[in-house]
């Protein structure tokens, strides 16, 4: 019921009375509002996703309500590891990776999970396992073979050349391989996929045969790019290739082994297309990273050239090594180092390639990669 109140008229002495009177009504209101429950407004979790039990680096989707504005601000914990707050996390759902766990038994165990936010406190368990497959991380590096043909690459014939394959992984696999040329007429054919086991270091090496059928049009000297990508069936990310240039009426150069340097990881804004460095045409002049895996087969000291940019008469690409020395040191056999540089492509860059040289200090031994770029 709504409380009233006598109107005071101009010039009405206003009493002790009605002051009490609003006092009282007052202190009634106050004592209502103080004591209503705001329903609708504590953090609530409602489920998870994925809903069964999960493992130690596996993503978990929180979902509920009441989260907050800023998810970033509230805290889970896994088993007593605060765990941090993933992007694309809201008022309704938190995205989190379960941590490292110890000890798990065999049949799994129940972990508490707690959230903290300003509209509450949560408690509540999930379900984690034990891991039972190790992410797959490591390298691959591929160079030519000395099984390839030896033979002279005449028009009209077909030659085998075999890619060989070094792999220090953590995981068996499976992998698809892809093999092309850039030469309409021509054809190459390759095995359509590949099993690698988990290879510990100095790693364990694989032989892929490759045929390449050269067409009777061709003419000496016709050039052609043979490219060759090996990529992990569930993690297309992880992925490794070699380009090969090819010229009609001459043999296919395969270096020796004693240093090899192959394409490992392009970085954003660029992408790595079938082992070619390709620029987004639509960021030009913006820098991006391009590391390569340099392996060396006996231990020594190595350096690396300053990278060379060919086919490019506009000097619209450059490469740069971007590491505090160009020299460097191996102290075991097979060692692989990475060898960071930048590119960046100008507006209205066309397809060139740049030579990635890396030479022995103590012997006679070099190799350069002449690796593809383009603009796309």
């Amino acid at each position: 019921m709504a409380i009233s109140f006598q109107r005071v008229q101009p010039g009405d002495l206003i009493t002790a009375d009605l002051m009490n009177q609003i006092m009282s009504a007052i202190e009634t209101l106050d004592g209502k509002v103080g004591s209503s429950t705001t329903t609708g407004t504590k953090a609530v979790i409602t489920g998870y996703e994925p809903a069964g039990a999960v493992r130690p680096g596996d993503q978990l989707t929180i979902h509920g309500q009441n989260f907050g504005s800023q998810p970033s601000l509230d805290v889970v914990t896994i088993n007593g590891v605060r765990v941090d707050i993933q992007a694309g996390s809201s008022d309704q759902q938190l995205i989190v990776i379960v941590p490292a766990i110890s000890n798990i038994p065999a049949q799994g165990l129940y972990a508490d999970l707690t959230l903290s936010t300003a509209n509450g406190f949560v408690k509540d368990s999930i379900f984690i396992v034990q891991q039972t497959t190790m992410p797959l991380t490591g390298l691959i590096t591929v160079t030519l073979s000395p099984k390839s043909t030896t033979d002279p690459l005449d028009s009209d014939g077909s030659y085998s050349i075999v890619y060989k394959l070094l792999a220090e992984t953590t995981a068996d696999a499976t992998y698809t391989i892809q093999a092309g040329i850039d030469q309409a007429g021509w054809s190459v054919t390759a095995p359509a996929n590949m099993q690698i086991p988990t290879s510990t270091s100095p790693g364990s090496t694989f032989e892929v045969p490759v045929q390449l059928s050269i067409p009777k049009a061709a003419t000496n000297g016709t050039k052609a790019v043979l490219s060759f990508t090996i990529t992990a069936s569930n993690n297309p990310g992880f992925s490794f290739g070699l380009s090969t240039n090819i010229t009609v009426g001459q043999t296919l150069t395969v270096p020796s082994d004693a240093i090899t340097v192959s394409l490992y990881k392009v970085f954003p804004p660029g992408k790595n297309v079938s082992s070619t460095i390709v620029a987004d045409k639509t960021k030009p002049g913006q820098k991006f990273g391009a590391h390569f895996i340099a392996t060396t087969k006996t231990p020594g000291n190595y350096t690396i050239a300053t990278p060379k940019v060919n086919n490019d008469p506009t000097n619209k690409w450059t490469v740069t090594v971007n590491m505090s020395s160009a020299d460097f040191p191996t102290t075991t056999a097979n060692q692989q180092t990475i060898i960071i540089t930048e590119v960046t492509a100008q507006s209205g860059a066309t397809d060139a390639e740049v030579d990635i040289t890396v030479s022995s200090k103590d012997t006679s031994d070099t190799f350069t990669l002449q690796q593809p770029l383009s603009m796309a």
